[in-house]
């Protein structure tokens, strides 16, 4: 009986802590536990009898105790990291991303929460010294046998407070308030949720895609060279007002928007998460649907998938990736090659040095000459098609870089600095931008640039919030240009283009349309952004929830057919 009180005051001292930790305040942790008191004690349970089981498998109370208490302060320690990083809290998906995380974390100044991290691991290591060092008293045959039943009873108490029905909203910043740190955990777990839809069958698919049928290129059709550039964390905060800052680092950048063609970019993911609109734009299939692209494991992509690259492929164009960094990192070296691309070219696969840094990444300058000096040795093989993935402006941005055109007026300290870093970085790609066009611009073949930001910085580091809900709308836009050297018209027609939807309606401007699904895609309206149904307005998810539901089931059928299914797209007819 006074093992099991201690215990249950473990559990509750546990419970506490790790939702202190990851929600950073008390009162907090007090309101959750009030206004949803069965998740606080669902969540107390499961670690009660975790460390009743452990206790007995073991036979050592202290150490049963600590097996509970120290991973889940960690990870409650690791969500604190990752909200001051990314600005969202961790997600089990991210355990996919472990060795990326490794890689990327020397980029990023820690220090300020290393005691804190030490004090939360050491009270994972205290808390056990409630109970004293004695074995159990029991006969190993028993204690096993006990060990079984509140191993049964360990499983019962997580599989209630992880499947308990639950009414909230799969926003994770949501579920963290509402539902607790271990439930939110769960919810936001792997899943496959690529699976066969109801009702999928061949008269389905063609029936979604009737219209959309594949047609030839026309003969006298324009086949530009096509530069797609996915700028690291370009982003226009000018607009939203949130910085007082002395001048606009996009000012030439939206006199080219102006003068060509130009819209704002959905973006899949906010403060991170470069691989998914990698996918989104290269596949047309949205992240968050397809099993793997969370994290951008091989499971993602298929032998002989059809791309963007595969149909520009079949277009005549060669197709080349370039990044200034490992092809190793999220697997792009394999990724890439199952996306149809004929050339690698990373730091590690060909890729000059690059030895001019902002911080302690490369310059984008650099990097875009080595792309204009590749697409000049290559320009007698055919249309030249490039997928490009700046780095420069990548967090965190506490780094020492003297250029200081822009300052910042509200901010002081370290958030002053990383605001002004940021900004000047900015400025300085958008001037290696305009470099590469004026070179473009002189060259007798015709070209087009795609260029777009890939998902806003960390704004922690400027001392901002991405807010919640509709609050966090604005901050999945990010700046879109469509340039071309010959005068085509490359509008798009619409004020904001999600990333899965970028390439269709590149390949339709261009009069490619011998792929039925992307052809498709380009006519899709709205825009379907699962993880940001709060784009609308005042609370409301779509002025038309029932037509946005539709649209998720067909997308979602056309996904699997063309991944897992079999391949009815094909059949499609005009």
């Amino acid at each position: 009986m006074c093992l099991s009180l201690v215990l249950l005051l473990t559990a509750l001292m546990t419970t506490y802590l790790t939702e202190v930790v990851a929600r950073r305040t008390r009162t907090s942790v007090i309101a959750w536990a009030n206004a949803r008191p069965l998740l606080f004690w669902a969540e107390t349970g499961v670690f009660f009898a975790w460390m009743l089981f452990l206790i007995f498998l073991c036979g050592r109370p202290r150490r049963g105790v600590r097996l509970v208490t120290v991973p889940a302060l960690v990870l409650s320690a690791v969500n604190l990291y990752k909200m001051d990083l990314r600005g969202e809290p961790l997600l089990l998906t991210d355990f996919g991303q472990v060795k990326e995380a490794l890689l990327v974390m020397p980029h990023f100044r820690l220090t300020p929460h290393l005691y804190l991290f030490i004090a939360v691991v050491l009270l994972g290591f205290l808390l056990p010294r409630l109970l004293d060092r004695r074995r159990l008293a029991l006969p190993r045959g028993k204690r096993l046998a006990a060990a079984a039943g509140t191993g049964v009873l360990a499983l019962a108490v997580a599989a209630g407070a992880l499947h308990a029905p639950l009414y909230i909203p799969q926003q994770t910043d949501l579920l963290y308030e509402e539902a607790g740190w271990v439930r939110a955990l769960w919810e936001t777990r792997p899943r496959n949720l690529l699976k066969r839809p109801d009702g999928y069958s061949q008269e389905a698919v063609l029936s979604v895609l009737e219209g959309s049928g594949a047609e030839p290129i026309p003969q006298d059709a324009v086949r530009p060279d096509l530069f797609f550039i996915m700028s690291e964390s370009l982003f226009d905060l000018c607009r939203l007002g949130v910085l007082d800052m002395t001048a606009d680092p996009l000012s030439q950048l939206r006199a080219l928007q102006e003068r060509y063609a130009g819209a704002d970019y959905i973006a899949p993911h906010l403060g991170g998460g470069t691989f998914y609109s990698e996918y989104e734009v290269l596949t047309g299939y949205r992240a968050e649907d397809t099993p793997g692209a969370l994290f951008s494991d091989r499971s993602t992509t298929e032998d002989g998938m059809a791309t963007l690259a595969t149909v520009l492929k079949d277009a005549g164009y060669t197709a080349t990736v370039m990044h200034p960094n490992s092809s190793r990192f999220y697997s792009r070296d394999f990724n890439y090659k199952r996306f149809g691309f004929d050339r690698l070219i990373f730091t590690d696969t060909g890729l000059p040095a690059i030895t001019e840094k902002v911080g302690p990444y490369p310059k984008d300058r650099p990097l875009l000459r080595a792309l204009l000096e590749d697409y000049d040795a290559h320009a007698s093989d055919g249309p030249y098609f490039a997928f490009v993935i700046t780095y420069q402006n990548h967090g965190d941005y506490k780094y020492e870089y003297d250029r200081r055109d822009i300052l910042v007026t509200d901010r002081e300290g370290m958030q002053k600095r990383a605001a002004e870093n940021y900004l000047n970085a900015l400025l300085e790609h958008v001037e290696a931008v305009e470099e590469l066009l004026e070179a473009l611009s002189r060259r007798e073949r015709p070209c087009v640039v795609v260029l777009w930001g890939d998902h806003a910085p960390g704004i922690g580091d400027f001392g901002l919030e991405f807010g919640r809900g509709s609050e966090s709308a604005p901050y999945y836009r990010t700046p879109l240009l469509l340039w071309n050297n010959y005068g085509a018209d490359l509008g798009v027609g619409e004020e904001a283009v999600a990333a899965y939807r970028l390439g269709a309606l590149v390949l339709k401007k261009l009069g490619f349309r011998t792929d039925a699904y992307f052809n498709w895609l380009a006519e899709l309206t709205p825009d379907l952004v699962e993880s940001q149904r709060m784009i609308e307005e005042e609370g409301r998810i779509f002025a038309d929830e029932a037509r946005y539901d539709a649209l998720d089931r067909e997308l979602l059928l056309l996904h699997y057919d063309r991944l897992k299914g079999e391949g009815y797209w094909k059949g499609a007819v005009k």
